[in-house]
């Protein structure tokens, strides 16, 4: 069976949780690699939200049963609330601020955790309901190449 686009971001999300389990870990030990962690995960949640916001949220809402626009909607805006914490954490960290960088850390977990899950149990299910075989072939492949193509 081919991959499906909600197995590929639901795998991207995993990946993801990966890499913030291990910057949280660098920060917290004041690691010089933390901030190549930091670059590193930043790139790859940026290129997953890019994903979703270009390519998949616009494919559901052509699907005939596609979900509602307050789903979708309120996804962008975790979208907009996550990279802004995100922002915030880079800032202290960059200044040396390591206490208001672990709240910033803290405080960007629970936005992920939130936001994963609504995701998941959410659009993801959506989406493998709703969107066709062939669109979720077409997707894989540009979620393939999005994630080729970008920069790490």
């Amino acid at each position: 069976m081919a991959e499906t686009i909600d197995d590929l971001l639901r795998s991207d999300h995993d990946r993801l949780n990966s890499l913030w389990s291990s910057l949280k870990g660098l920060i917290d030990r004041l690691d010089p690699e933390a901030s190549r962690a930091l670059a590193e995960f930043t790139a790859g949640l940026r290129r997953h939200i890019e994903f979703e916001e270009a390519e998949l949220f616009p494919a559901l809402r052509r699907s005939i049963r596609r979900p509602s626009e307050r789903a979708l909607e309120s996804l962008v805006i975790d979208h907009q609330v996550i990279l802004e914490q995100l922002d915030i954490l880079r800032i202290h960290f960059q200044h040396g601020r390591i206490v208001e960088a672990l709240k910033a850390a803290g405080r960007l977990e629970t936005f992920l955790e939130g936001h994963n899950r609504d995701e998941e149990i959410g659009v993801y299910h959506d989406a493998a309901r709703v969107i066709s075989a062939a669109d979720h072939a077409s997707l894989a492949a540009r979620f393939h190449s999005h994630s080729e193509s970008a920069p790490a």
